[in-house]
C-alpha cells in the first residue's frame, strides 16, 4: 500500500509505514504488507501512461469525426427569384443547373450563386424557368 500526495495532478507515493512511539519502545508498522513499494509505484505509472494513451485516441478519433461530419455536410437553403416571385432549394439538383448554366454562358460555376451581381443573378432565373422542371419549394 502507498500513501501519496498530489503535485499538479501527478502523485507522488511513498512506503506507508507509521512509527508510533509508546513510552521509551518504538513500534514500526509497515503498511505495505511484504509488498515492495516502487514495484506498487512502477504498475502505477504504467497504468496511467496507458490511459493518457487511451484518452489521447479517443479524443483525436472523436475531433476526426467531427471534422470529417462538418466537411461533408451539405446544407441547403431557400433563395428567393424575384423576378418569378417563386422559391427555390438550393440542393445537389439546383447545384447541377447552375453548373450547366455557367458552363453555357461561361461563367465561374464554383462562384457562390449569392456572390453574383443581380443581373448575372437575372440571368441565371430567366434561364432556369427554361430548362428543367419547375417544382420550386
Amino acid at each position: 500500500m502507498t500513501l501519496g500526495i498530489k503535485t499538479r495532478g501527478q502523485p507522488v507515493g511513498f512506503p506507508a509505514q507509521r512509527i508510533a512511539t509508546i513510552g521509551v519502545i518504538k513500534i514500526d508498522v509497515n503498511l505495505n504488507h511484504g509488498l515492495n513499494g516502487s514495484a506498487i509505484e512502477e504498475d502505477q505509472l504504467k497504468m496511467n501512461g496507458k490511459s493518457r494513451f487511451l484518452s489521447s485516441c479517443i479524443l483525436g478519433a472523436a475531433l476526426a469525426c467531427s471534422a470529417l461530419g462538418t466537411a461533408c455536410a451539405h446544407h441547403y437553403y431557400r433563395v428567393y427569384d424575384p423576378y418569378y416571385s417563386d422559391y427555390h432549394v438550393w440542393n445537389d439538383e439546383e447545384i447541377g443547373y447552375y453548373h450547366q448554366w455557367a458552363r453555357e454562358y461561361h461563367r465561374d460555376e464554383h462562384r457562390d450563386f449569392r456572390n453574383l451581381p443581380p443581373g448575372e443573378q437575372k440571368e441565371y432565373w430567366n434561364w432556369r424557368h427554361s430548362h428543367g422542371d419547375h417544382d420550386h419549394h
